[in-house]
């Protein structure tokens, strides 16, 4: 939901062309203006200038890795037609996320530890490409992937998770763990995601009074 960086956060730049001298340069924002920390050389040669948030060293010549257990907002983003003349790069961040919110329903003053979506669709990690913004390479959380949510006792409360784009829409094993052992699994369909995308799915839980 940001609408700003905040000082002190650091993007990383790739620039086409250059005999790949320019492959992971960090700027970093100083509140009013952006401080690129490698000493780039323009010419005349026209460049695309591709940029990906937050930035990482362990980054490779035009790509980025995601790791969805950080769940970090992972931005990227370019402008074109940039050289000496012309040296300024106005780059609009896209997400490369998607965003599910849960709005779990069951009773005050019950404490939701835990969410975990565990299937083929919940990918662990990937590398996105600048090359065409696309994944190029992803696993699968073979684990699942587990969020913990901000403590609360309230009937409905809402889960954010941030998920890598999956390669299709499939059946998702839903899991929610409670205060005092309690666990409900579901299955659920989670529809194909899409970069920045936000879906909201509603999930509510009845306990049946002759079962518990």
């Amino acid at each position: 939901d940001a609408t700003a960086f905040d000082k002190g956060d650091s993007i990383g730049l790739f620039l086409s062309g250059y005999d790949a001298r320019y492959t992971n340069v960090e700027a970093r924002w100083q509140g009013s203006a952006w401080s690129v920390l490698d000493d780039v050389q323009l010419t005349s040669e026209h460049t695309s200038v591709y940029a990906y948030y937050p930035f990482t060293a362990a980054a490779g010549a035009g790509y980025m890795m995601l790791d969805a257990a950080a769940q970090t907002n992972y931005l990227y983003g370019y402008a074109t037609d940039i050289y000496n003349l012309n040296p300024t790069a106005r780059i609009q961040f896209h997400h490369a996320m998607a965003r599910v919110r849960f709005q779990v329903t069951y009773k005050n003053g019950a404490q939701l530890q835990s969410l975990n979506l565990k299937g083929r669709n919940i990918l662990a990690s990937a590398v996105f490409s600048m090359d065409g913004f696309k994944f190029v390479d992803a696993s699968v959380a073979a684990e699942g992937l587990t969020v913990k949510p901000a403590a609360s006792t309230a009937a409905t409360q809402y889960v954010d998770v941030l998920l890598i784009p999956g390669p299709a829409a499939d059946s998702t094993a839903l899991q929610l763990v409670y205060s005092g052992d309690k666990v409900f699994n579901f299955g659920i369909a989670l529809d194909t995601l899409a970069m920045g995308s936000y879906y909201t799915m509603p999930v509510t839980i009845k306990e049946d009074p002759y079962n518990g």
